[in-house]
């Protein structure tokens, strides 16, 4: 199955538009300009330090870039099965599904804090994630050699770089 995105739109429901969510192909959603799911993942341990994470450079999408845990809203194969249309994960399912894929983190709290189209194609969730800890078991797509926790000032400063 293709990569399946959540999105956001609008529909008319007895002349009163009605928002609701449903899943697009991501390709699709990218060729057409429509603005599709995305999480971002503002992770800080106990000590007050943030979690700076470098894609790696074998990354098919922004290698070497500074960056945090993200990543799109996905939808949910098992459910297509069940009600014969896919169904987007929630925003907090897509957070806390990334950060551990990314990170091999759980939260021990965490709150979104806006969802506003960042780029014109996708519309982001921003999340603020607290963990315990600051051994991250990084996968694939982060390198692990220029990842961790940072002091904010010193993120400021790798990221500015």
């Amino acid at each position: 199955m293709k990569h399946v995105v959540g999105v956001k739109y609008k529909s008319r429901e007895n002349g009163i538009f009605v928002s609701e969510r449903r899943g697009i192909e991501k390709e699709y959603a990218e060729k057409n300009g429509i603005p599709h799911e995305t999480v971002l993942n503002i992770v800080l341990n106990e000590e007050g330090k943030i979690l700076r994470i470098m894609r790696s450079s074998s990354n098919s999408t922004y290698p070497d870039y500074n960056s945090v845990p993200a990543g799109h809203v996905d939808c949910d194969e098992d459910k297509y099965e069940k009600f014969k249309t896919l169904i987007p994960e929630s925003s907090d399912e897509a957070a806390l599904r990334e950060l551990e894929e990314e990170t091999g983190f759980k939260p021990i709290s965490y709150k979104r804090f806006n969802d506003k189209v960042v780029d014109g194609k996708h519309l982001g969730y921003v999340y603020v994630m607290c963990v315990k800890g600051d051994k991250a078991t990084f996968n694939y797509e982060i390198d692990p050699k220029n990842s961790g926790f940072e002091t904010p000032e010193r993120y400021i400063e790798k990221v500015e770089e």
